[in-house]
């Protein structure tokens, strides 16, 4: 698993670059509804959203899984691949 973190890393790759490494899945905080749903909707990694906010969207655009960081309480009791709930 790839942790795609610009902030934190200063660095930020685009949905190509993301689509080239050798992972299989990513876990995007990255915060860019845009790139997560190219990631999405062109064959890349199995994308976890990391970004709170945009869960609905990446959700929406067929991500493979919410990953909740704060607002796991919001996460219902269910949601079995919804880390942190």
């Amino acid at each position: 698993m790839y942790y795609n973190l610009p902030s934190a890393t200063g660095v930020t790759l685009t949905a190509a670059q993301l689509r080239e490494l050798p992972v299989t899945s990513l876990k995007d905080t990255g915060g860019d509804a845009v790139l997560a749903t190219e990631l999405i909707q062109t064959g890349g990694p199995a994308l976890l959203n990391g970004w709170d906010t945009l869960t609905f969207a990446a959700l929406a655009a067929r991500a493979s899984a919410p990953s909740c960081g704060e607002s796991a309480r919001s996460c219902p009791s269910s949601a079995s691949s919804c880390t942190g709930c």
